[in-house]
């Protein structure tokens, strides 16, 4: 496939404005779609527009859908920072194998955790945007999970690795990846571990999004002129 429109979803200011600042001397147009703040730019061929959707899963739903039927993109990335669950430590760069709702819970109905009756519920990203990752940035693969809170007990996240197998968990990945499923419009995510899967998660999130490091964004764009 190939891919000249791009949609980039983005939670939070800390993890938005390091993308502006790099894009600022290509040039870049800002925007709004339903009060959601966006900026358009080109690199190279591609036509970009970024959403700001802010914390959580709704907001991130939303967001991606309204940019979906917005601008009809190729394909949506997304960028930003993860919790550690299983086999990563503070600083790993990783792009998302697949996506997870763990906190979809039907169990009350007899329904295991994360089952969503007649609909997939375990997403893959798109296997032509990962070859896009330049090998040599040595970025691993791993399984991402979503819920709408911070992970921090142990016993928690041993579950969760147990049922879903993930590696990591976030606050919106898993939301995104299930909107471009049933859109039909290919995924990516590439993320940053910000703790060592201890109980220091959210404490460890604030320090590394306070940084507002520049590095995703970077990869964001080396991504983009490979594709």
């Amino acid at each position: 496939m190939d891919f000249k429109k791009i949609g980039v979803v983005i939670a939070d200011d800390m993890e938005f404005l390091p993308l502006v600042e790099l894009v600022t001397p290509l040039g870049y147009e800002k925007g709004e779609i339903n009060s959601y703040e966006t900026i358009s730019f080109s690199a190279g061929s591609k036509e970009v527009t970024a959403i700001k959707c802010r914390i959580g899963k709704v907001n991130a739903a939303t967001a991606t859908a309204m940019l979906i039927d917005k601008i009809q993109p190729d394909c949506i990335m997304n960028i930003g920072l993860s919790g550690g669950v299983k086999g990563v430590n503070r600083g790993t760069v990783f792009a998302g194998s697949s996506f997870t709702e763990c906190d979809f819970d039907l169990g009350a109905l007899g329904r295991p955790l994360g089952v969503k009756p007649g609909q997939e519920y375990v997403y893959e990203a798109d296997k032509a945007l990962l070859d896009a990752i330049p090998q040599e940035m040595g970025i691993r693969l791993l399984k991402c999970g979503t819920g709408d809170y911070f992970l921090t007990k142990d016993s928690q996240k041993e579950e969760y690795h147990k049922l879903f197998g993930i590696n990591t968990f976030d606050m919106e990945t898993g939301a995104i990846a299930s909107v471009c499923h049933c859109c039909d419009v290919p995924f990516l995510s590439i993320r940053k571990v910000s703790d060592d899967s201890e109980d220091s998660a959210a404490e460890d999130y604030k320090k590394m999004n306070a940084l507002a490091e520049t590095a995703l964004a970077d990869i964001l764009l080396e991504v983009l002129k490979n594709l």
